[in-house]
């Protein structure tokens, strides 16, 4: 778990989790409503990137339900492909 830390407050987190011994999956990114817009998500997810690319996985992957337009949005953003 990756905490953002800002003004004594935690602004927002996110996890990944191990799938496989090739795949990863980012399992959650939440930030605080008043916070958003702020790069702050952006941070986090390259941050889990970085460190499940150093642990020698292949990919990394994420779920969000396909109503769920803005999470689509922010994780097209992030480089992430739908399947």
């Amino acid at each position: 778990m990756y905490l953002a830390m800002g003004s004594g407050k935690v602004p927002g987190f996110a996890s990944w989790r191990r799938v496989n011994s090739r795949l990863a999956e980012l399992s959650g990114v939440i930030v605080l409503e008043g916070c958003k817009g702020k790069e702050i998500g952006s941070m986090l997810v390259e941050k889990i990137l970085k460190d499940a690319r150093d642990s020698s996985y292949d990919s990394i992957g994420v779920k969000t339900e396909e109503y769920n337009t803005p999470a689509i949005a922010f994780y097209k953003k992030c480089g992430f492909a739908p399947h």
